[in-house]
Formats: C-alpha cells, sequence, structure tokens
C-alpha cells in the first residue's frame, strides 16, 4: 500500500528537457568515440554538445529543467536557474572541445560563458579554502557540498581555456582551496576509509536548520568518478587523498552482488535502488580501474554492471527504479535523464574495463531511444501540485500527532 501511494504521489510529469540528459549523453558519446572512433559518435557528440550550449543561460548557467526540492523547504527561486551540480555540463563540453582539437567556436564560446558563471558565484569559507553553494542564485549559503566536486571537475577541466594570466591563477586558486575544502569534509570510517556527508555540517545555526543526516553513496561514487576526472587535469594531494578514502569507503560497504544503498538517513538503509545513480558505482569503478590498476575496482565494477543489467534492464531501456529486497521493479517508465546516466557509466565500464558486446549493444538502443525522443520525456523528480499537496498532509499528520 505505501509503494501504490508513493506512485501515485509521484506520477511523473512529461515533456522535460533535463541538462543532465544532455551532458550524460555527451560523455556517452566521448566515451565510446575515444573506444571504437565510429563517426557516428562523433557526430552524436557534436549534435548533444551544440544542444547543451544553446540550452545555456544567457548568465552562462545550465537549468537543471524542472523544479526540484533541495532541502527542508528549499526549491529555485526562478523558473530557469543555473544550479552547481549542472556545472557537469561544462566538463562535458571541455572534455569534447579537446576532442575536436578546440575547433568548435560554439562550444568555446559556451565554455567561457560558463566560466564567467563560476567566477561570481564561488564563496571563500575560510582563507584559502573555497567551495560554490548548491544552488547560489537562490541559498547563497553551501548547503550540499556535491556542488564543490561538480564544480571541481568543470574547472580543471576547463581551466586551459583561460588566457589571461591572472584570472587563471586566481581559478587555480579556488580549485586548490575547493580540494582542501572536500578533505575536510570527509568523515573518517576507519583509518583509511571516508565518507562526504550529503549536507555541509559546519554551517551556521540557521543554515543547519535546513539539513539532515543523510548519507548519498551514489551521488559520492558520481563526486569520486569527478574527482578522479579532475585529478588528470590538475592534480593536489588533498585531492588525491580524498579519492583514496571514498573509494575505500564505498566498496568496504558493497556486498557480493555489487549493490549498496542509495541513502542511509537516521540509521536506515533504502531498498529503493534508483538506477541513474546506482549506474554511477560502475563509472566511478571503472574510471578508478583505469587509472590505479586496482583489482578490487575492477571486481566491483563487473558486479555492480551483473547487477544492473540483470535486475533493471527491460528490452530496450532501464527501469528507472527497482527494489532490492526482492528484485522488482518499482517503476517501469522511460526517464530519458535516468537513462542517460546509465548509459555514460556502463560506456565507462566498456572505454576502461572490458569490451562488452551486451553493454555495447543496450548503450546503443538507450542512446537512439533517447536521441529519438528529442532528448526530452518523463522526469520523476519535478516539484507538482499532487508533490506538494502530500507534503502538506503529512506535515499536518505529523503536527497533530
Amino acid at each position: 500500500m505505501k509503494n501504490q501511494i508513493l506512485s501515485f504521489v509521484n506520477k511523473p510529469e512529461p515533456n522535460i528537457l533535463s541538462s543532465q540528459t544532455l551532458y550524460e549523453c555527451l560523455f556517452y558519446n566521448i566515451n565510446m568515440y575515444s573506444t571504437v572512433e565510429c563517426q557516428s559518435y562523433l557526430n552524436n557528440a557534436k549534435k548533444v554538445a551544440h544542444k547543451i550550449c544553446e540550452t545555456q543561460l544567457e548568465d552562462g548557467g545550465f537549468d537543471l529543467g524542472y523544479d526540484f526540492i533541495f532541502g527542508k523547504g528549499l526549491h529555485k527561486n526562478n523558473l530557469k536557474e543555473g544550479t552547481s551540480p549542472e556545472l557537469l555540463s561544462l566538463t562535458a563540453l571541455a572534455l569534447y572541445s579537446s576532442l575536436v582539437d578546440n575547433k568548435d567556436e560554439m562550444v568555446l564560446r559556451s565554455v567561457m560563458k560558463a566560466i564567467d558563471w563560476i567566477e561570481h558565484r564561488v564563496i571563500e569559507v575560510q582563507q584559502g579554502v573555497y567551495a560554490i553553494p548548491y544552488a547560489p542564485d537562490s541559498y547563497k549559503k553551501v548547503h550540499i557540498i556535491n556542488a564543490t566536486s561538480f564544480a571541481i571537475s568543470a574547472i580543471a577541466t576547463s581551466i586551459q581555456f583561460i588566457d589571461d594570466r591572472e584570472r587563471k591563477l586566481k581559478f587555480e586558486r579556488y580549485l586548490d582551496g575547493m580540494y582542501k575544502f572536500m578533505f575536510s569534509q570527509v568523515d573518517y570510517t576507519s583509518e583509511d576509509a571516508g565518507l562526504w556527508p550529503y549536507f555541509y555540517q559546519n554551517g551556521s545555526e540557521e543554515e543547519l536548520k535546513f539539513i539532515n543526516d543523510k548519507i548519498d553513496n551514489y551521488h559520492m561514487a558520481q563526486q569520486l568518478y569527478h574527482h578522479m576526472i579532475a585529478d588528470a587535469f590538475y592534480p593536489n594531494e588533498y585531492n588525491k587523498k580524498s579519492i583514496r578514502l571514498i573509494f575505500n569507503y564505498l566498496v568496504s560497504i558493497i556486498d557480493n552482488d555489487g549493490f549498496l544503498p542509495y541513502t542511509y538517513s537516521k540509521g536506515k538503509a533504502t531498498d529503493k535502488v534508483d538506477v541513474w545513480g546506482f549506474a554511477s558505482l560502475i563509472g566511478c569503478f571503472s574510471l578508478y580501474y583505469e587509472i590505479y590498476k586496482c583489482e578490487v575496482s575492477r571486481g566491483v565494477a563487473e558486479k555492480s554492471l551483473d547487477y544492473l543489467m540483470k535486475y533493471a534492464w527491460n528490452e530496450g531501456y532501464f527501469n528507472p527504479i527497482i527494489l532490492n529486497s526482492n528484485k522488482s521493479v518499482f517503476d517501469g517508465h522511460f526517464y530519458p535523464r535516468s537513462d542517460a546516466w546509465v548509459i555514460h557509466a556502463i560506456s565507462d565500464y566498456y572505454r576502461f574495463v572490458n569490451n562488452d558486446e551486451c553493454v555495447l549493444l543496450r548503450s546503443q538502443a538507450v542512446f537512439s531511444k533517447i536521441l529519438n525522443a528529442g532528448f526530452t520525456g518523463l522526469e520523476n523528480h519535478t516539484i507538482t501540485p499532487r508533490k506538494r499537496l502530500f507534503a502538506a498532509l503529512v506535515n499536518l499528520i505529523k503536527k497533530v500527532m
């Protein structure tokens, strides 16, 4: 009954074009072209890159494509508004630009606009320590620390495009300070392992009203992935320490099937497996193997891929939500954004671990489905009137009880 109610409340919204769908599809095509050098992947990469440029906001930011809750009562102030996690659009554009020898002027202009956006929104937490707010045009506090991880990836990959020496030095200071910030946020779970909390734990008393004790393992995998990308472009000892600690934490909690929970909150693990996030485990473990030649990371990448292929595949796309307890499908809709994350992650496996034909064929089929839909479709994370009403009822019941 509980799951039926939640399915009704969370009925997806149609016709959503998300920046995440675009940049994840660009990462996918970059991976595949880098592996097989088939011209169609490069053509598709150009098509997606230009779509990202066309949808970039005038101020240089990238809009998620819908409103969403990112804290207790917090959501975007504006219908279209850049948020810091969407800076992965800049990472993808920078990698694509390098792939085409920086000859795409449209992409280069977009890169510089995004760099401007970052420059006006970085904050100094303490002397020499920098971060970026999650949604800086709506809430100017750090709040969710993964925003800084994604900004690190964007800055490290795009700093090469800054010609002015003084400006480049400023962004290098940002990077050094952000690496230091993220290392300071590691919560040790053992001598050689640690995690990043989802919310910033060191804010003011007012800021702490908007947070809880949530630990988000799937976002942590995405963060780890982008810290590794950043380190390849702008190495840093604090970052290397963070990478080792977070990797050790993730492999310490993964089970023999390649599964680990999406989140922990109040000591409880979630049973729902949001496949777009789960797939990020495959991506980060595959990239870790490529960089460090760690057999442990190869092994867990293979196990997580097997889990995904066995329980989430739906003969044409990947079911967006399954339940780990009984491996049943909780939500069987086709969500372009969710599948874009999946094909990017499994293309990392294909590129760095094993040229698996099943991965090749399924990822091609899914990208074609996303492309044919115009990168647009259903989305279940949007704020809808139904969700607002349900939240109000829950709060009312809590007050009465």
